[in-house]
């Protein structure tokens, strides 16, 4: 779990998530720079890692969208506390 947090792209992706459920292409645009294939994966291996969930409905078109679980809220709470440590710490 600690290699997947420290990943490039894992908090990126969690903080882009962390108002709430949102579709795929609403998260591509928020986390600018990610690859459609590299956002792919990134979310497969955290929904694996039980920090978000994916949702897929089976309308007309199908659309997905992902919310972040618990185990989810609180990486990315601890990786706010710990960034606002290093900014009173910063030697």
């Amino acid at each position: 779990m600690l290699a997947l947090s420290a990943a490039k792209w894992s908090l990126p992706v969690l903080e882009a998530i962390e108002e709430g459920t949102v579709r795929f292409n609403a998260l591509q645009r928020r986390v600018e720079g990610i690859s459609h294939r590299l956002l792919i994966v990134t979310l497969r291996r955290l929904a694996e890692e039980g920090l978000l969930e994916r949702l897929e409905y089976e309308e007309a078109v199908l659309h997905v969208e992902y919310h972040l679980t618990s185990a989810g809220r609180d990486l990315l709470a601890t990786a706010h506390q710990f960034c606002a440590w290093t900014s009173r710490n910063p030697r």
